[in-house]
């Protein structure tokens, strides 16, 4: 897997004076995500790089950019933290803390189906992050169980960490950050107004909430098939299959159904109102959670977190540069679809208006 790296980067290399790469966790198109310890404070860190033969691509860098700074700006516990970030030699790199656990896929192919109260409390969780990207004005856009981490709190129950903030949106972005006629997300879990090309919104995430959700209480997920045509096709045209007579019958699946809504006005519009609602499912149940009333951390619950040195960098002997900023790599602007059916439309009507006179003249 380290073949395609720079020596520059091989394991044991010391990056910004303070983290030595460990191994390897993952590789992909833009970039490595290595496990790295932390040399000054002692524990371990997530590091991921953005590869230099991508340094030209404006659009991977915006990304890479954002997902930095989104994340800075979402400091709660159940969001991966940004400990560092900046630029070392030709690489970019952003240091995170470091999650033990496994994905949520991972942990519901483990498990599934889960029970109401583990679902309950997962569902809170996510919900619980969610609401405060939402109030910082950021839309995930690619929530999907590879991108919820699961791992231990101190109570022992399931803690959970929304990752990858990458292809996350502003709900008044500066830039679009994706190509003329593609819709980022994974089908199954992207709503189905974005398929219509319609604006991505807090209800957009809420859908995907959902469909993690149906796979947690049905051990599959809401739409399956053979291509992702096929999964698209069956989220534009029906409703996901019932949950079993015992799932229907719950007051929690009268919620995910709702979530799951293929028309965005009749979701939930906010994942606040969400957890009021699973609040009081919680008092029906007799049951308690790690979410106070209306998405308030009961701070015992909380596991510890690794000091960030955004704030507070010491001054490091490597050179950090500061990341490419967003304006500096705007795409060019590309003509709306609407635009353009204007500008044929009047092409076509000025060729009818030729065709005519030249009748009419003939005609005389």
């Amino acid at each position: 897997m380290t073949n395609a790296l720079s020596s520059e980067l091989a394991i044991g290399t010391l990056v910004a004076a303070r983290y030595r790469l460990e191994k390897v966790l993952g590789q992909g198109a833009n970039g490595v995500v290595y496990r790295a310890w932390h040399c000054q404070d002692e524990y371990p860190v997530v590091l991921k790089t953005l590869l230099p033969e991508i340094a030209d691509d404006p659009i991977a860098m915006a990304r890479f950019e954002r997902e930095a700074l989104v994340t800075t700006r979402l400091d709660h516990p159940h969001i991966v933290s940004i400990i560092d970030f900046g630029a070392e030699r030709d690489y970019l790199y952003i240091v995170m803390e470091y999650l033990d656990g496994e994905t949520l896929g991972d942990f519901i192919r483990r498990n599934a189906p889960l029970s109401i109260p583990q679902t309950l409390d997962i569902l809170e969780q996510i919900l619980s992050g969610l609401q405060v990207a939402h109030q910082a004005g950021i839309i995930h856009r690619d929530l999907k169980p590879p991108n919820v981490y699961v791992c231990r709190g101190e109570d022992q129950r399931p803690w959970i960490k929304l990752i990858d903030f990458g292809i996350a949106k502003p709900k008044n972005p500066d830039t679009e950050l994706t190509q003329a006629g593609f819709v980022m997300g994974t089908p199954g879990f992207v709503a189905p107004e974005l398929f219509r090309k319609e604006s991505a919104t807090e209800a957009s995430d809420i859908y995907a909430v959902g469909a993690m959700a149906y796979e947690m209480l049905v051990g599959k997920q809401a739409y399956t098939g053979s291509t992702p045509l096929i999964i698209v096709t069956s989220q534009m045209a029906r409703d996901p299959d019932p949950p079993p007579p015992h799932i229907a019958q719950e007051a929690l699946w009268r919620v995910v159904d709702r979530m799951l809504a293929r028309d965005p006005l009749v979701r939930y519009q906010h994942a606040g109102d969400i957890l009021e609602d699973l609040e009081v499912l919680r008092r029906q149940r007799g049951e308690s959670s790690a979410i106070g009333a209306f998405g308030t951390i009961k701070q015992d619950a909380v596991p510890k977190r690794p000091r960030s040195t955004i704030d507070n960098k010491a001054a490091p002997t490597t050179k950090t540069l500061p990341l490419p900023s967003v304006a500096a790599t705007r795409p060019p602007p590309q003509p709306s679809q609407t635009t353009v059916t204007l500008l044929l439309i009047g092409v076509a009507f000025a060729l009818l208006a030729a065709v005519a006179c030249a009748l009419y003249f003939f005609v005389l």
